[in-house]
């Protein structure tokens, strides 16, 4: 591309969808609409070529992305204006409740249905878990499947205690605290099992996202999701 020509190439605007390792950081905030030229900036892909490419990452749909523009220093007002037409257009579909998009998000009701502070049981492919709203974010509550050997939480009825907001089982003794750390364990238990911490974030159309991994809560997450809580032991 020659400097201030690149309205005349095939690809003045490109988006790629990320894949292959390192595993996509799947808590990267969804992008907001419409996007602007002076977002992007310099940058070093695509060597050998002039000018430089723009670019800046992209998260739609639970999905990860990188966009380019290229445009020369001395491009004229209507090519650049041309330009910045066709990178405001860029959308992406709006989702549907119970969809499952992206790198395996379940598609939730709107951010705006679930009350800051609220523990609401929600399913999330065949999985039950607490959607929780806390005041630092969403984040799912999940029992279902063992990570621990000898584990005892994928046989428990999992309940909320609402005034405590600590999780309990009907069956036999075992407790949580709102992160799923245990306070309570079976007697006959020989280790802790703590409940799965399922990440969540917002989409950029309103939706809840819930993504159903296996990560466990630690001081630094219950800091993040409750500013100034402090558990008991």
């Amino acid at each position: 591309m020659r400097e201030g020509d690149s309205a005349r190439t095939t690809s003045p605007f490109r988006i790629v969808r990320s894949e292959g390792g390192p595993f996509p950081d799947v808590l990267a905030p969804e992008t907001r609409f419409p996007l602007r030229p002076a977002s992007f900036r310099i940058s070093r892909e695509y060597p050998g070529t002039t000018p430089r490419p723009l670019a800046r990452a992209i998260v739609g749909d639970g999905r990860n992305y990188r966009a380019y523009v290229w445009i020369g220093r001395t491009a004229p007002t209507r090519l650049r204006v041309a330009l910045a037409r066709v990178v405001s257009s860029l959308r992406f579909p709006r989702l549907q409740v119970g969809d499952v998009v992206g790198y395996g998000f379940t598609v939730l009701r709107s951010s705006r249905s679930y009350p800051v502070g609220s523990f609401t049981h929600v399913r999330a492919q065949r999985q039950p878990f607490y959607l929780v709203h806390a005041p630092g974010g969403f984040y799912g509550v999940g029992w279902r499947w063992q990570t621990v050997s000898d584990g005892y939480k994928s046989r428990c009825r999992l309940r909320l205690d609402v005034r405590r907001r600590e999780f309990f089982c009907t069956n036999f003794d075992a407790r949580w605290d709102r992160v799923g750390r245990v306070l309570v364990r079976p007697a006959q238990a020989v280790r802790d099992d703590p409940l799965n911490v399922a990440l969540a974030k917002v989409a950029w159309d309103g939706h809840v996202l819930l993504y159903p991994s296996a990560t466990f809560a630690d001081g630094r997450l219950s800091r993040r999701f409750w500013p100034g809580w402090r558990p008991r032991t």
